[in-house]
């Protein structure tokens, strides 16, 4: 699958939705995603996420440089959704994250796309 590809389906959804390279660099960002974190696809792109997200859980940071999702895509294990306190500009805000593996064959890239659906009041 190739990069325009993994942006056209980033696009291609209402949910706030977002994919990341193996460094963890945001190379799309759609415009649910503009809209829930507050921050613009320009600002996003090429910023690890873990910088826009902030994301937590009921243990602590998850969002960080030892990132799980990108430990599982890296090593082919699939990964189920969970649930991630992010920043927004309302404030924090809980989601649940669902994750899509891709991987481009020809240059051996490999993608994580996170669809986003927030929950905030079913976690309170």
């Amino acid at each position: 699958m190739r990069r325009c590809d993994i942006t056209n389906l980033v696009e291609s959804t209402s949910d706030p939705a977002f994919a990341v390279d193996s460094d963890g660099l945001v190379l799309a960002w759609n415009a649910s995603a503009e809209a829930l974190f507050g921050i613009g696809a320009a600002e996003a792109l090429d910023t690890p996420c873990r910088d826009l997200l902030r994301g937590v859980d009921e243990c602590g940071t998850v969002c960080s440089e030892d990132c799980t999702v990108r430990q599982a895509v890296e090593g082919g294990r699939p990964v189920g959704n969970f649930d991630l306190q992010v920043d927004t500009p309302q404030g924090p805000r809980w989601c649940n994250v669902s994750v899509l593996a891709a991987h481009d064959r020809a240059t051996g890239a490999l993608y994580s796309i996170h669809i986003v659906r927030q929950v905030d009041l079913r976690k309170r």
